[in-house]
């Protein structure tokens, strides 16, 4: 069987739900406060999910279905403290956050 398997980093974007961008957002919005687990220097590589479409497409077309494995990733580190602070900054810079 001709198979390439296709690992997706973190994903999001619109209609992505359950996933840490959209849980920072709800609880931002919803609570008025961000309480997250860890230091916040955790650290996540995140990739929209039009990019995502826009690999499995090009792995489709020029993939060699050998067995091959592709890590579909934007390749740049974001620690969850940026990210947090990033949509606290966007939303309500005054809002409390606790990691």
């Amino acid at each position: 069987m001709r198979i390439s398997v296709v690992r997706i980093f973190s994903a999001y974007g619109p209609g992505l739900r359950k996933q840490l961008c959209w849980d920072i957002y709800q609880q931002i919005k919803n609570n008025k406060e961000l309480q997250l687990f860890g230091t916040g220097h955790e650290s996540r590589d995140f990739i929209f999910v039009e990019d995502i479409i826009k690999a499995i497409d090009t792995i489709i077309k020029h993939g060699d279905f050998e067995n091959s494995h592709y890590n579909v990733a934007s390749g740049e580190e974001v620690t969850i403290k940026e990210l947090a602070y990033l949509f606290r900054d966007l939303v309500d810079p005054e809002i409390q956050s606790e990691f």
